[in-house]
């Protein structure tokens, strides 16, 4: 059943690798990978202390876009191209 507070984006890369990008229990926005045997992941946390509503969204060259708010209530912006996040605030 659809829960809007358990929100997940996954993703397809072009060389088919796959990411999950989720909030856990403690409110850190986390993502996994897909293994070639169909096994996610350990979850990686990315930012912790986050509200459990995020955007996420991948572009033409595989680089994704976060969109988030922390729980003092400034929003984020962060880039991440599977090897390196860059993170800045967008509104404080």
């Amino acid at each position: 059943m659809y829960n809007y507070q358990n929100r997940q984006y996954i993703f397809k890369q072009s060389d088919g690798n796959v990411w999950d990008f989720s909030c856990d229990s403690r409110q850190n926005l986390c993502y996994s990978t897909l293994t070639k045997r169909g096994i996610w992941s350990n979850a990686v946390v990315l930012h912790k202390n986050i509200s459990p509503w995020f955007y996420a969204e991948m572009d033409a060259e595989n680089t994704f876009h976060l969109l988030f708010q922390d729980n003092d209530g400034n929003i984020h912006y962060s880039r991440l191209d599977g090897q390196s996040i860059k993170t800045v605030p967008v509104l404080g």
